[in-house]
């Protein structure tokens, strides 16, 4: 199960003496509210339920990166880093859906774009034809 696999080579330093509670289901994490997940290759989404009377912060067991992207709702909310590198957000009491994905930076952009220009060429350089001059 993918869940139960951990993945060291892009986690937060902060997270790697905390891998365990990295594979915990969202509702032993958080006391007090029900959940359902769903993981998509872009998204990690989560539909909840704050059983409580008043809206409260919860953390939820992905990694927290500066150019996350979380939506509450629809809107998009603040989220904040844990102690142990995981999301934290706070959700209104009642049922909420929530969406986690993460944005480029611009220079990961920029060198996306450098990398298939390169590559382009590379390609273009060697199916060329080659003239050959022989002497006589």
């Amino acid at each position: 199960m993918v869940a139960d696999y951990y993945h060291s080579d892009y986690s937060p330093e902060i997270a790697r003496d905390h891998k365990e509670q990295l594979s915990q289901p969202l509702d032993m994490v958080n006391k007090h509210v029900e959940s359902k997940v769903k993981i998509s290759p872009s998204t990690y989404q989560i539909s909840i339920k704050n059983l409580e009377n008043h809206s409260k912060r919860i953390t939820i067991p992905v990694y927290y990166y500066k150019n996350q992207i979380v939506k509450l709702n629809g809107s998009t909310v603040k989220s904040n880093e844990s102690s142990i590198g995981t999301t934290i957000i706070k959700i209104p009491s009642g049922k909420s859906n929530v969406a986690i994905s993460y944005k480029y930076y611009t220079i990961e952009k920029i060198s996306f774009v450098i990398s298939i220009f390169t590559t382009i060429l590379l390609i273009a350089y060697m199916i060329k034809p080659k003239n050959h001059k022989f002497m006589h």
